[in-house]
């Protein structure tokens, strides 16, 4: 959160820099650049806080994962049928009938968020996953992914390990993704296909699909997500005047297409449009005149 985003607007360019910039002030009376002062002084002495914060939040994340460590490790045996049984399971069950099969494809199905990215062809690949584990790294917005498979028709891999990129500490907004290198077995069954640098599993091609606002997001929610994107994409000349997507001037048509342009940069996966839910996914091409959405 930024304490200074008011001056910050005011500095004109859409990041923090312009309001430490003493250039930027000149505009202001001498009282209020005084004020004005304290306030970025205010913001640096939050920011402190903030690091220390997060490096104090790390030390007991990294706690009470080694508290939690024993537990996955019980869920392992017991969905995988080694060693130990539950408490209510016959000793004289045969082993063809201990573990729970296909119990990580169940759980991901159950997944609200991730029911509709899996695609009715990866299921069977997704039969021979037998674990997931969730590893922290030294850059907190980093963190890793490892799925664990049994021998299957359709790669060599027996531990594929997805890499998180995060914008922010805070929010959970992904920058990129970077997947493991997947040693095919058979082409024909499942082909590998890059986007945004992350890997998934599809047989051919996808539905087109483009990120726009909702009709009901609110100027200031349209206002966040222009801003927002502008600072990811570093260029948003397509909505300034002269730009092919310039007219209609409005809030929620210039946030459309720089949303959409995000959505494209980073991966197209479906939390890439969510925007805080003022994002929605079409595949109605919303190109018009000489505004052209990629």
């Amino acid at each position: 959160m930024f304490l200074l985003n008011p001056i910050v607007q005011v500095g004109g360019n859409g990041d923090d820099r312009p309001a430490l910039n003493p250039t930027k002030l000149h505009r202001f009376p001498p009282d209020t650049r005084k004020r004005i002062e304290h306030l970025i002084q205010i913001q640096k002495d939050h920011d402190q806080l903030k690091a220390q914060f997060y490096k104090d939040r790390g030390a007991l994340e990294a706690k009470y994962e080694k508290l939690y460590q024993p537990l996955y490790d019980k869920r392992y045996n017991i969905v995988n049928g080694i060693g130990v049984t539950a408490d209510s399971e016959s000793p004289t069950t045969n082993q063809e009938e201990k573990g729970i099969p296909e119990f990580w494809l169940y759980a991901l199905n159950a997944m609200y968020v991730l029911d509709k990215e899996i695609k009715d062809y990866e299921q069977g690949a997704l039969k021979h996953l037998v674990n997931i584990k969730w590893l922290r790294t030294d850059n907190l917005k980093v963190f890793k992914l490892e799925f664990y498979f049994r021998p299957n028709p359709f790669f060599k891999n027996s531990v594929l390990t997805v890499t998180y990129h995060m914008i922010d500490e805070d929010e959970f907004i992904i920058e990129k993704i970077i997947g493991t290198e997947i040693e095919w077995t058979s082409e024909n069954r499942l082909k590998k296909h890059r986007t945004g640098g992350s890997v998934k599993l599809v047989n051919g091609d996808e539905n087109k699909t483009w990120c726009v606002a909702k009709p009901s997001a609110t100027d200031s929610e349209l206002s966040a997500n222009i801003q927002f994107a502008c600072n990811q994409l570093k260029d948003c000349k397509v909505i300034q005047e002269g730009g092919s997507c310039y007219n209609p001037n409005s809030l929620i048509n210039h946030a459309s297409v720089v949303m959409n342009l995000y959505y494209k940069a980073v991966g197209q996966n479906s939390w890439n449009c969510d925007f805080r839910g003022s994002g929605l996914i079409t595949q109605t091409d919303p190109s018009y005149g000489s505004c052209k959405y990629a």
